[in-house]
């Protein structure tokens, strides 16, 4: 089934209707981006499911504080080498700088919704012109993505990464 993608729920009740009123609305799925990705992820995906927007926000929030306080939460263990590599050669105040303030923990939130796994990756490539700020922002990130995998949870970028491997060309409209 031909997809249209639009950027918001508003945009496809439009979309929806202008089709409908032209006659073209069958066989075309009218759809935003993440709603599309979230059932090609229930379809296609590895089974995990879709992190809510409440279970994120709290995620990050534990994440942000264990990256601070040099993984005291979880037995002074890093939850994984991902995490240990991205906050390896942080000074100490540049770890505790990264407190989980509300807008911190927004900001560390939607890095992770738009771009976690490239991000994740980007501690654990030694990437040499990150600031520390930046590196305790990778580090929390790497965290982050451990508790999704602990949890059996997945961010729709993960899922769209994923997916861009697996699924089959078909045509898709994007406006």
């Amino acid at each position: 089934v031909p997809a249209m993608l639009v950027p918001s729920p508003p945009a496809a009740a439009r979309a929806r209707r202008a089709l409908a009123d032209g006659g073209g609305a069958l066989g075309v799925r009218v759809a935003t981006f993440s709603s599309w990705i979230a059932d090609r992820w229930e379809l296609f995906g590895d089974g995990r499911r879709l992190v809510s927007s409440a279970e994120r926000m709290l995620l990050v929030r534990r994440a942000i504080g264990e990256a601070a306080d040099g993984g005291a939460a979880s037995g002074g263990a890093l939850a994984d080498a991902g995490a240990a590599e991205a906050g390896r050669g942080l000074a100490p105040a540049a770890l505790e700088a990264l407190g989980a303030t509300p807008g911190t923990v927004d900001l560390v939130a939607g890095l992770a919704r738009e771009a976690l796994p490239w991000l994740a990756d980007a501690g654990s490539s030694g990437e040499a012109s990150l600031s520390d700020g930046e590196r305790a922002v990778v580090a929390a990130l790497a965290r982050y993505a451990a508790k999704l995998r602990a949890a059996g949870l997945c961010e729709l970028s993960e899922a769209a990464q994923a997916l861009s491997g697996t699924l089959p060309a078909s045509p898709v409209v994007t406006l």
